[in-house]
């Protein structure tokens, strides 16, 4: 079952991502419309991946939640530092939660949250003024929105990285990493009003500035090598939200 998925969503992505490797897939931009569909859900489960970007099956990477926690890498990847992407999904389901051989339109009415309309009507607002006539109509888009505030994100090394030892936050070393043609980016304050989306390069500390509300999915990759190489690592990663709930999990890498 999670081949035939991972199969099916390979197809549509390598259309989208149209033969793209490395640190930045390029993405040609939208040639037609897309009809959102908003997905709020409550923040009850924390996913962490690690992927190389310049392995063809990375296109799994860049698809929603669902793949991400069906698919599961079991073997610890070798990457290099600048292919390496860390990826944080926040859902409301795990695996065992999911009926065999679904697809996005049962995610797009199950496991949802009570809905937003402050926020959703702002985020309509900005893909009307971004798309134009191209806005409402053609192919379903998914839109995800949480709506709790993320307080902190922590994300330590087991072994020493940039001169650091083990165990400090090393989020300083991590920058965000967004995807043309996805609209799971967009970047609230706490207080529910539309900033815009996350920008390529923002750094976890001046995103937490904004006390925002927190992502349904978010890219980081390293803002440069580390010296320490070939190196083992476990990155452990922390993400807090408001009310003091917090997540936590482990992804173990080898950077080369």
């Amino acid at each position: 079952m999670v081949k035939n998925k991972m199969r099916f969503t390979l197809t549509i992505l390598l259309m989208l991502l149209a033969g793209s490797c490395g640190r930045k897939p390029e993405l040609p931009p939208l040639s037609s419309g897309i009809n959102p569909i908003f997905c709020p859900r409550e923040c009850e489960h924390m996913y962490v991946h690690a992927f190389d970007g310049d392995d063809e099956d990375a296109a799994f990477f860049f698809d929603g939640v669902l793949w991400m926690i069906l698919f599961r890498p079991e073997e610890v990847i070798a990457v290099q530092p600048e292919d390496f992407f860390l990826r944080i999904d926040m859902s409301s389901y795990t695996a065992e939660m999911v009926p065999d051989d679904v697809g996005q339109e049962f995610m797009r009415k199950n496991y949802l949250a009570s809905r937003d309309n402050q926020m959703e009507a702002q985020m309509a607002r900005y893909l009307s003024m971004q798309l134009g006539e191209y806005y409402g109509v053609g192919i379903p888009m998914t839109v995800e929105y949480r709506k709790e505030s993320c307080v902190s994100i922590s994300i330590k090394a087991d072994k020493t990285l940039f001169g650091e030892v083990p165990g400090t936050d090393l989020s300083e070393k991590f920058e965000f990493y967004t995807i043309p043609g996805y609209y799971n980016d967009f970047l609230f304050s706490a207080d529910k009003k539309l900033i815009g989306r996350i920008e390529e390069g923002m750094s976890i500390k001046d995103y937490l500035r904004y006390e925002p509300i927190v992502f349904p999915q978010v890219v980081f990759r390293l803002v440069k090598d580390p010296v320490e190489l070939p190196a083992e690592v476990r990155f452990d990663v922390e993400v807090e939200l408001s009310g003091g709930k917090t997540f936590s999990e482990s992804v173990a890498i080898e950077l080369i």
